[in-house]
């Protein structure tokens, strides 16, 4: 199923780090939210249409345990056009953008151990990383030829979110009272130029709706669509390497590369494909945390490789067609995968 909702009020998504009011002032929101912040909001939306007791859930009969979210991304009222997050080695130079290139390793003094560098093929300055969102057409492609157009469209954060700062105190649940030292702030996202796009598996929900998103629960309307993005489009790659854009962010139990890969020789076997890692670009870690609402704690808080990350491979066993199958719109991440974490789009690279 796949769905596009839409806020009706301002959202505040907030970062893996604790937030108690008395103790920290400050709250600090994140954009795009977690995978799990979507993950399970459609899993509570499941439970109140269906007026199942939420004490089932994370049981031995949880009925939406094969809840499996297969894509997230975004659509743009003004241009009538799909947006992902931009793969960090599109970068931006003035008016002008650019693609990295990968040049040979044995080119640089300090060895890190990778084949390849990716590197901007020019003398010019790259401006500072900043999350972009890149238009479905162009990122199809830069997918299929490795390189992008100069005149590629990005949305920043400022072109469809407005920040609002609140304010607010707690208050003594008994009395109903403020509590003195209890004052907060935290920055409120009113969005309102975007939609998220969400494909799902699993459970269906009615065909509109409402649900409940973000650290305060504001509701957001959705409905049921049938747009098919067309990313299964192979690039013309003759020779044996790809990249693999994360589209969410994935969390890793070695941190920056999956489990399955040996760091020491940067070489892995993912479903009987081998492969050679010979280079990335990664941008820094996010923390994902949340709260457990049975324990009535924090939830463990784990680092996670952003959207955007860039991996090159070397494929030393398979074809192009086989790592296509394997890696296309599936979740690369250790953990948490059914939640939409480490969802990759692969692409051709030119060494």
């Amino acid at each position: 199923m796949k769905i596009e909702f839409k806020a009706l009020d301002t959202l505040f998504f907030k970062d893996g780090k604790p937030f108690y009011s008395g103790e920290d002032v400050w709250g600090n929101g994140m954009f795009p939210p977690a995978p799990s912040v979507i993950y399970g909001a459609i899993r509570s939306a499941w439970f109140v249409q269906n007026d199942v007791n939420f004490d089932k859930a994370n049981s031995d009969d949880d009925p939406t345990k094969n809840l499996k979210i297969k894509s997230i991304y975004f659509y743009c009222d003004e241009d009538n056009q799909y947006y992902f997050p931009c793969p960090l080695d599109i970068v931006e130079s003035g008016d002008v953008v650019y693609s990295l290139s990968l040049v040979n390793n044995k080119e640089f003094i300090n060895s890190s151990g990778f084949s390849y560098f990716p590197i901007l093929d020019s003398n010019d300055k790259i401006e500072k990383e900043e999350l972009k969102f890149i238009g479905y057409y162009d990122l199809s492609e830069y997918l299929v030829k490795s390189k992008v157009n100069e005149k590629i469209r990005f949305l920043k954060m400022k072109d469809f979110i407005t920040p609002e700062t609140k304010t607010g105190i707690a208050r003594d649940s008994s009395t109903r009272t403020t509590r003195e030292g209890k004052i907060y702030r935290v920055e409120m996202l009113r969005i309102d130029k975007i939609k998220f796009v969400v494909d799902f598996e699993g459970i269906d929900l009615s065909d509109k709706g409402f649900l409940k998103l973000g650290a305060e629960g504001k509701v957001v309307r959705y409905e049921s669509k049938d747009n098919e993005l067309d990313l299964d489009k192979k690039p013309n790659q003759s020779k044996n390497y790809l990249k693999l854009v994360l589209t969410t962010p994935a969390i890793f139990e070695k941190g920056w590369i999956p489990s399955w890969f040996d760091e020491d020789v940067f070489e892995g076997i993912f479903n009987g494909i081998r492969l050679k890692l010979i280079a990335c670009y990664i941008g820094k870690p996010i923390y994902i945390g949340g709260f457990d609402i049975k324990k009535r704690k924090p939830k463990p808080m784990k680092k996670a490789v952003p959207s955007g990350s860039v991996y090159y491979f070397e494929i030393l066993s398979g074809s192009f067609d086989d790592c296509f199958k394997a890696f296309n719109f599936a979740s690369i991440s250790d953990l948490k995968s059914e939640e939409g974490f480490g969802i990759s789009i692969i692409g051709g690279i030119e060494v």
